[in-house]
C-alpha cells in the first residue's frame, strides 16, 4: 500500500495516458513528451528520492503529452470547421 501512495502520481498519468491513447489523441506527440520526460529525469535525479524522481517524469509526460494531442485535436476541429 505505501508503494501505491508513492507512485500514485505516475499511476495516474499512466492511466490518463492510456485512456488518451485509446480514444486516439495523436501518436507523434509521444517523441516530445518523451525528450520532456528524459529532460525532466536529467534534472531532478540526483535532488530527489527514487519515488519523487519517477513521479516528476511520469506527470511531465502525460501533461507533455496530453498538451500537445489536445492542441493538435483543437486544431484539426478548427480545420474542419473552417472547410465547412
Amino acid at each position: 500500500m505505501v508503494y501505491v501512495l508513492m507512485f500514485l502520481p505516475a499511476i495516474c498519468s499512466a492511466v490518463a495516458l492510456a485512456v488518451s491513447l485509446a480514444y486516439g489523441r495523436e501518436k507523434s506527440a509521444l517523441v516530445i513528451a518523451a525528450v520532456a520526460a528524459m529532460s525532466v529525469f536529467l534534472l531532478v535525479k540526483d535532488t530527489l528520492p527514487l519515488p519523487g524522481a519517477v513521479n516528476a517524469v511520469a506527470v511531465a509526460f502525460a501533461l507533455t503529452y496530453l498538451a500537445i494531442s489536445i492542441y493538435l485535436a483543437v486544431k484539426k476541429r478548427k480545420e474542419r470547421d473552417a472547410k465547412c
